[in-house]
Formats: structure tokens, C-alpha cells, sequence
């Protein structure tokens, strides 16, 4: 009888969670990419970030993951460290990565997920500056940022631009018709449809699924601004 390799069970689970609670586990045996192309195992629309950001491998010989940047615009870093080369991951290092502050964690079997999410979005006011950080670095190039509501969330979003004083637009869905305004980070003008002002700043975040931010386009001067008298419309 042919002797059978030995197959060793692992006692934990181990998962990528960001700073909103959303997780993805990574399954040993494989590597994952992460970046803005469509082909990337975990694909995160953010233009800080590259086409093919950075990749997670399996490393049979410690039982664990090794992060590698692969030469991205604006780098990748663990615990606020920048990869300059492969790095062995230990359970809770923070990777931070674009605007993006992801977690790693080694869940032991039968344990809930529930408290690693609680605790993934106790950093969420780490993964705002992890953003304005990362805005600032770049701000000697014309400034973009698009993405998803699901990934950046609107009041994150009103935070980075306050934070770095940007003046434009931010356009949701898309559609010029679903705009906010803002002059030196301040909300000046809103409007959703056929609505504006407060009403449009409710369903701006209640009903939106992908933003970009235009620099330098300012609202119609011919109006007036609808939320400029009265900043208690929007509430981070």
C-alpha cells in the first residue's frame, strides 16, 4: 500500500477585512491580486490605486500569507511601514494601500467573524487619514478620485475633501444630475434629480453607488448655493 501524503488541517480561517466590516478569506494554496483591472482576484475600484496593486501568496513552508507590491503608483504598507519587498504577514497587520486600510486576521475554526468586523470598523477613522494621506501625496498631479459608495462611504468622502480644502464637483451615478459642490472642502450646493439641498444630500446618501470627484468644477454661478448658509446640512 502506497503511503498517502500527510494533509495537515489548519485550525484557523484567515480573512481581509476593511474598515467598513466587509470581508473576503483567503484560502491557502493560491495567491490573490489586488488592483483596479477587472482580472484581479479582488478587484477594488479606487484610483489610488494601480491596474495590479499588490498580491497576496500562500507560503506553504510557515503556514502563512507573504504581501508583495508590484511596483504600484503610490506603494503598499503594513503597519505604516512601505513593502519594499515580500513581507511574512502576521494575524492583524493593517495593510494599507490606496485609500484603502484592509486588516488580516487568523480566525480560529468555529469562531464568529461578527467581533473581527466590530473591530475592523473601529479603525475606520484610521482608514480616512489612510485616504487624505494618500490624496495629499499626489496632489502635485491634477487631482481625481472615483470609486464606489460601498468602498469610500459619502461622509468619508466629505471628510478627505475638507481635510485637503478641494473645490469641484462630485458626481454620483455617472449623472450630472446627482452632484454635490464644494468650495475649499465646504458643501455649497447639492442637488439629486429634480431635488436639492437637503433633501438631495439624503438621497445622495441613501440612493448612490459610484462617485467621482471633477477639481475646479464649480457650481452654477447663476444659482445660488443651496447648503452654503446653512452647514448643519450635512452631517459627517
Amino acid at each position: 500500500m502506497l503511503n498517502q501524503p500527510e494533509i495537515k488541517v489548519l485550525p484557523v480561517n484567515f480573512y481581509l477585512v476593511n474598515a467598513t466590516g466587509r470581508s473576503i478569506q483567503l484560502h491557502p494554496g493560491r495567491s490573490y491580486t489586488i488592483g483596479r483591472e477587472k482580472d484581479c482576484d479582488i478587484r477594488v475600484v479606487d484610483t489610488l490605486l494601480s491596474r495590479e496593486h499588490c498580491r497576496f501568496d500562500w507560503c506553504v513552508d510557515t503556514y502563512s500569507w507573504s504581501l508583495q507590491d508590484l511596483r504600484s503608483r503610490n506603494g503598499t504598507y503594513v503597519n505604516d511601514v512601505e513593502l519594499l519587498k515580500p513581507r511574512l504577514l502576521k494575524d492583524r497587520d493593517r495593510i494599507r494601500l490606496g485609500g484603502q486600510l484592509l486588516t488580516l486576521y487568523y480566525v480560529k475554526l468555529g469562531d464568529s467573524t461578527e467581533a473581527v468586523a466590530a473591530e475592523s470598523q473601529a479603525y475606520r477613522n484610521q482608514a480616512t487619514l489612510a485616504l487624505i494621506d494618500a490624496c495629499q501625496r499626489q496632489r502635485e498631479k491634477p487631482f481625481s478620485l472615483a470609486g464606489t459608495v460601498a468602498t469610500i462611504p459619502l461622509p468619508t468622502l466629505l471628510t478627505l475633501l475638507k481635510t485637503t480644502r478641494g473645490s469641484g464637483r462630485l458626481e454620483f451615478d455617472d449623472n450630472e444630475q446627482r452632484s454635490l459642490w464644494l468650495i475649499h472642502g465646504t458643501p455649497v450646493h447639492a442637488m439629486f434629480d429634480q431635488q436639492s439641498g437637503r433633501e438631495a444630500m439624503t438621497s445622495l446618501l441613501d440612493f448612490t453607488t459610484t462617485f467621482a470627484f471633477l477639481e475646479g468644477d464649480h457650481w452654477p454661478q447663476a444659482e445660488v448655493g443651496n447648503l452654503e448658509n446653512d452647514p448643519s446640512e450635512i452631517s459627517l
